[in-house]
């Protein structure tokens, strides 16, 4: 009776999903010994359901594809979604969203990754200013040392700047592979799968900023995310701004502002106590802004222990305190 019961079960399913998954009704009549009628299902001793590995493959291929269709349909969801900062744009105009992988992932990791490549001549100029008068006094004695033993001056000369320039393009490869060793490690952790990391949890999130043409296209310009850090012991409930970037062709018109309002909107939303955040000096337009939008700077500390180093660079540490409603 057992038997039975089951076989039945299996093959009201299989009569029900058969067509959806591409199998014959026939087909499945056979293989699984019933005959499925308009009224009801005649049972014969049970043999077992054998499927054609081509039928497995094509219901493989139509789950795959039913999958992708769902997500895209929540990104088109995201895309038409309201945002949590009061907007009213006008066709063409700038809009702050939700993140979606589907539509922005490849524009989001190549928006941050530009703007931190971009930081590899400011980056260089601040050490090179912080060494130069060291390196060129080491030079210099170089050069004299050169001199004084019996080189002339055109010997001399190239003994104290060759080792300058040297010493120069030696910091300038330096910095360039710290940045770009940041990006990669950045690549590998929150922004690898940025759906699970940040939309997963409630009062994390990860907004970003398009442009909307009249025809419903969209170009990413922005993004920046919100992480909850609810065992943080500075920062237990509240929630740190990351990844904030602008692309080249949303510069100074105002994105960064937006997303901002969107980010604090959220926090304040899900009752967060305040928003913190971590920049460095070579990010002098990044500083002045969130002093604009409202943040305390409450602390600095040194990129570099070296004392040759220390101011160079440095991290200067903001916080914004919220009134939860």
């Amino acid at each position: 009776m057992g038997h039975r019961a089951a076989t039945v079960r299996v093959a009201l399913v299989a009569a029900v999903l058969g067509p959806a998954a591409g199998f014959q009704p026939g087909a499945i009549a056979a293989s699984s010994g019933l005959h499925v009628g308009m009224l009801g299902v005649a049972v014969a001793p049970p043999t077992a359901l054998v499927l054609q590995p081509q039928q497995v493959a094509g219901w493989r291929r139509r789950t795959v594809r039913a999958r992708a269709l769902a997500r895209l349909s929540s990104c088109a969801s995201a895309a038409s979604e309201k945002p949590l900062a009061a907007e009213a744009p006008e066709p063409g105009g700038v809009v702050i969203r939700s993140f979606c992988e589907a539509t922005d992932g490849a524009a989001v990791r190549r928006i941050f990754s530009d703007g931190m490549n971009s930081m590899t001549v400011d980056g260089f100029v601040a050490l090179a200013r912080a060494l130069a008068l060291p390196v060129a006094a080491a030079c210099a004695l170089a050069s004299a040392a050169a001199a004084g033993s019996g080189c002339g001056p055109a010997a001399a000369c190239a003994a104290g700047v060759l080792p300058f320039v040297g010493f120069m393009g030696g910091v300038l490869a330096y910095f360039r592979r710290m940045v770009r060793a940041y990006v990669a490690k950045s690549l590998t952790e929150d922004l690898l799968d940025i759906e699970a990391f940040y939309l997963a949890r409630p009062q994390s999130h990860f907004f970003v900023a398009v442009e909307r043409a009249a025809d419903a296209t969209e170009q990413v310009l922005g993004c920046v995310a919100l992480e909850h850090k609810p065992s943080d012991e500075t920062y237990a409930g509240w929630g740190e701004l990351r990844r904030m970037s602008v692309s080249a062709a949303g510069s100074r018109r105002g994105i960064a502002t937006k997303l901002n309002e969107a980010l604090v909107a959220h926090a304040s939303a899900h009752g967060l106590k305040g928003v913190f955040l971590s920049t460095s000096t070579l990010q002098l337009a990044a500083i002045a802004l969130y002093v604009r939008l409202g943040y305390t700077q409450v602390r600095t500390s040194s990129l570099y222990p070296n004392f040759l180093l220390k101011d160079a660079v440095r991290f200067v540490s903001f916080e914004r305190r919220l009134s939860t409603p």
